[in-house]
């Protein structure tokens, strides 16, 4: 997935349109990332965790596995974490993003093998 935004200080993101039905707890995840723009601040896979197993009523929360200062050498670099679901969690939305803190020009980041682990640990 290739993701390309302008402006200052800005984020940019992708967010799934599929509700998947999962359970609280804290979850194995991990990314790949590439960039060769030394502005991005950020690289982000992030969930958006619900009451309900159809992401329709009250959203609990989030959670971020994120980079700081990705590196910019335009090759793959893997990032690897726990997304810990709150009590109440029923189901989920799942997005990747970037971030840049002052870029006034084109930031582009390529994300690729998005992985979450939906098993009981």
């Amino acid at each position: 997935m290739k993701l390309s935004g302008t402006g200052r200080g800005f984020g940019i993101q992708a967010s799934s349109t599929a509700c998947i039905k999962i359970h609280r707890g804290p979850h194995l995840a991990s990314f790949w990332y590439r960039t060769s723009d030394a502005r991005a601040t950020e690289a982000i896979l992030g969930v958006e965790w619900y009451v309900t197993a159809g992401c329709s009523f009250a959203n609990a929360g989030f959670d971020e596995l994120s980079v700081l200062s990705p590196v910019a050498d335009g090759a793959w670099h893997e990032v690897t974490g726990t997304l810990t679901g709150p009590p109440a969690t029923k189901s989920a939305f799942f997005f990747v993003g970037e971030s840049c803190d002052s870029c006034t020009a084109v930031l582009t980041m390529n994300f690729d093998d998005l992985v979450f682990d939906n098993n009981r640990r």
